[in-house]
């Protein structure tokens, strides 16, 4: 079977195109290095580099499934430059939909526990049933993309699921930069050996899931007869 993986070279799509590869896919990868490295990328993945709103993917032949990852992440960047990130996860996801489509093909989509928001929480854990309120033009985005999948589910018969992350963490994290997250900051302070920076009285408790768990969820979404969802 031939897939594609959008994001490839970056943290989450290395790691799924690294799983289907080892699973025997054909993988293909696209990333424009706008976030990704060159050293993430498996070298049995047949890769382009290409922004995802210009690629021609009929170009690769037919397509059994799509791992969309490609975004531009973080919440406090999205603030400071939402017009563009609103351009490439809104609008590249779009493309990314059209080319599912194209191909009759499964699309997992890399969506955000941030669509919960921050306010108004009432209990813990979460499940996909929590009032959603995104804080963010990031998290807005990524419930936005979520409609869309919906919407051409409904109307256009997208096969899709899509996965709310909780704070990804693992291999290939980068660990430092004004938007790194804190487990990446932690093993870098420690590595430094050096005082981890905590805020508040240390009291505080996050969600934190395995990059690889996260790659083995993607690959058991696409292979899955669930042909729509939200988790």
């Amino acid at each position: 079977m031939n897939i594609l993986v959008t994001g490839a070279a970056g943290f989450v799509g290395s790691h799924i195109a690294d799983l289907a590869i080892e699973e025997g896919y054909k993988v293909y990868g696209i990333d424009n290095f706008s976030t990704g490295r060159k050293e993430n990328i498996n070298p049995k993945c047949d890769f382009i580099e290409s922004d995802i709103r210009d690629f021609d993917y009929a170009s690769l032949g037919k397509l059994d499934g799509i791992f969309h990852t490609a975004a531009l992440a973080r919440i406090q960047p999205s603030w400071v430059s939402p017009i563009s990130y609103e351009s490439v996860n809104v609008s590249g996801t779009l493309c990314i939909i059209r080319a599912a489509l194209d191909n009759d093909a499964k699309l997992v989509f890399s969506s955000s526990s941030s669509v919960y928001g921050v306010k108004g929480r009432l209990s813990a854990p979460m499940d996909e049933k929590y009032p959603l309120n995104p804080s963010s033009p990031y998290a807005l985005q990524k419930l936005f993309c979520e409609n869309y999948l919906e919407l051409f589910h409904d109307v256009k018969g997208l096969k899709y699921v899509a996965l709310r992350y909780f704070n990804v963490y693992g291999p290939r994290q980068k660990p430092n930069g004004a938007y790194a997250a804190v487990v990446g900051i932690f093993l870098d302070q420690y590595k430094k050996n050096t005082n981890f920076t905590i805020y508040g009285n240390g009291l505080q408790r996050r969600d934190f899931t395995f990059v690889k768990d996260v790659a083995r969820a993607n690959l058991l979404a696409f292979e899955s007869d669930k042909e729509e969802g939200i988790y």
